[in-house]
This record gives C-alpha cells, structure tokens and sequence, in this order.
C-alpha cells in the first residue's frame, strides 16, 4: 500500500511539475557536492554524481537551488549528501545562460 501511494505521489508530481512550471525532471542521483559563496551571499549550487543527471546543464549535472523559501530544499540536499542517498531534482534551463548559471534547480524528491 505504501508503495503504491508512494508512486503515485511521484508520477502526480511529475505531471503537475511539467504541467504547471515547465520544469524537467533530471535522474536519480547521489548529490556530489554542495557550493557556498558566503561572501557573495549567492544561492547554493548543488552537484550530483551521475554525469547525465540534468541533462543540458553545467557539466550535465548541477545548477543553482533558487527560490523565495529555499531552506527546506537546501536542508534535504544536505541531509542526502551526508546520508549517501539519491535525490531527484527538478530544474529549469535558462536559456542563453552560461556556465554556473546555465540552470535552476527548482525542486528535490528524496529517495
């Protein structure tokens, strides 16, 4: 039963997220790294392990967690690069954008 509830929650979620902000959905992956800039007081750019992860971004596999409320996005990338775990993230290409910039990762689904 759970398992049930728990791929339905995962595809709804997917259909509502292209279907409402355009968002892609990258591959399951381990997060590799995570960057602050304190100095800069930028947003965090998150790195995942799998090379293809998000495709058509920074080296197919990172981008900029962005956002009004980004503490509990942040919170589970954190919580699944000390756990070892795989996330699933959701991202949005920003065209004509270069290098770090090149997507924004929207949202994250913790396996």
């Amino acid at each position: 039963m759970k398992l049930a509830f728990r791929c339905a929650l995962v595809f709804s979620l997917a259909i509502v997220t292209h279907l409402s902000f355009g968002l892609s959905d990258g591959v399951r992956s381990e997060v590799a790294s995570i960057y602050l800039d304190t100095e800069l007081n930028s947003y965090p750019y998150i790195v995942l392990k799998e090379p293809n992860s998000m495709e058509g971004c920074h080296g197919n596999n990172s981008g900029y967690l962005v956002g009004s409320d980004i503490s509990k996005a942040y919170a589970t990338a954190l919580a699944a690069l000390r756990a070892g775990s795989e996330v699933k993230v959701y991202f949005q290409k920003n065209e004509g954008a270069s290098g770090w910039s090149k997507c924004h990762i929207k949202a994250f689904y913790a396996y």
